[in-house]
């Protein structure tokens, strides 16, 4: 197979995925995850049962690909290695899908959701934190207190620009970063969407004259 082949057969099958993926959101839209069965899938798709399966064993895992771009972020800002510009993509998207995502941060999704949050979080603090809390407690700490901001923000409870909510989120993991990690944690009143970047523990000064900066050396990066 020549390398072209291999890149329109890769091409298909990214499509093919997103089609699927795009299929769940749509049906999310009008309709409760318990009900939407993988037939409907296929045929929102326009794909064979034997296309499908050929990409995803099942609802579950087509579920599974729909959410990992937004728990991926989150992880990382529960961790304490929370990027504002990332975070702020992922808020741009639900906002934009409300209709079908909210049911995400939403019984019975929800707890499930949260719990492979929390998973991902501890999986990325366990050799990070220094202090006496359980890795596994303070994952499941950060998770249900990303869920409980979402779920406000999307079903309209509380509302707040994209940007703070994402300095929020940002700031979900604490203390546990440690110095090294590149950037710089001090998220504090400014709108931009990424902290500065450091340099071997030189820590950039924000432009933005309402912001807080890192200006000891002892402050923690993320």
């Amino acid at each position: 197979m020549t390398q072209e082949e291999t890149q329109q057969g890769d091409g298909r099958r990214r499509r093919t995925r997103q089609a699927i993926t795009d299929a769940m959101i749509r049906l999310m839209s009008d309709r409760r995850y318990s009900a939407i069965r993988t037939t409907d899938l296929i045929q929102v798709a326009g794909v064979g049962r034997s296309t499908f399966y050929e990409h995803f064993q099942s609802k579950e895992a087509v579920l599974e690909a729909v959410v990992e771009p937004i728990l991926k972020p989150l992880a990382l800002a529960g961790a304490g290695l929370g990027n504002t510009a990332r975070l702020r993509v992922m808020l741009d998207h639900l906002w934009d899908r409300r209709a079908p995502t909210r049911h995400l941060f939403e019984a019975p999704l929800q707890p499930k959701l949260q719990r492979r949050l929390a998973a991902m979080i501890e999986a990325k603090i366990i050799d990070r934190t220094e202090d006496d809390l359980p890795s596994s407690l303070t994952a499941r700490g950060a998770a249900a207190g990303q869920f409980a901001m979402l779920q406000m923000w999307l079903s309209g409870e509380a509302s707040c620009r994209p940007g703070d909510l994402a300095n929020a989120l940002a700031a979900s993991g604490g203390t546990l970063a440690h110095e090294g990690d590149g950037i710089c944690s001090v998220l504090i009143g400014c709108g931009h969407d990424a902290p500065s970047e450091c340099d071997k523990g030189r820590y950039g000064r924000c432009q933005c004259a309402d912001r807080q900066t890192c200006d000891a050396k002892d402050r923690a990066p993320i």
